[in-house]
């Protein structure tokens, strides 16, 4: 995500959320706000109060990331070396989880062991 990024999830009928958890490296400085429609046009903030914790992010987080994408039926993945995981797949590709079949003109093209 990209600063100012912002993330909207429609439910199709009213749910119950008792928590938002937002996972990243605290280097980020990511802050998140949670909002609810009012009516057709106006957002409202639910809570002005943020938690955070600094839990270490969990072993396997790269290969997670993958196994879930391969589970989704992706095979490939076909990556810019300006795209924001390209040096870090490029250096750990085992820990990814990944092959690399291809590479030119800026771009990598890997498939998902």
């Amino acid at each position: 995500m990209s600063p100012w990024a912002r993330l909207q999830i429609d439910f199709d009928r009213p749910q119950r959320i008792d928590a938002v958890l937002l996972e990243c490296d605290r280097a980020w400085k990511a802050q998140l706000q949670v909002e609810v429609l009012a009516g057709r046009s106006r957002w409202v903030p639910i809570t002005d109060t943020a938690e955070h914790s600094d839990d270490p992010v969990p072993s396997g987080i790269r290969r997670a990331a993958t196994r879930d994408v391969k589970a989704l039926g992706v095979r490939y993945l076909w990556i810019n070396d300006s795209d924001f995981c390209a040096e870090d797949m490029k250096n750990y590709m085992k820990f990814w989880g990944l092959t690399q079949i291809a590479e030119g003109n800026g771009t990598r093209f890997y498939r998902i062991d």
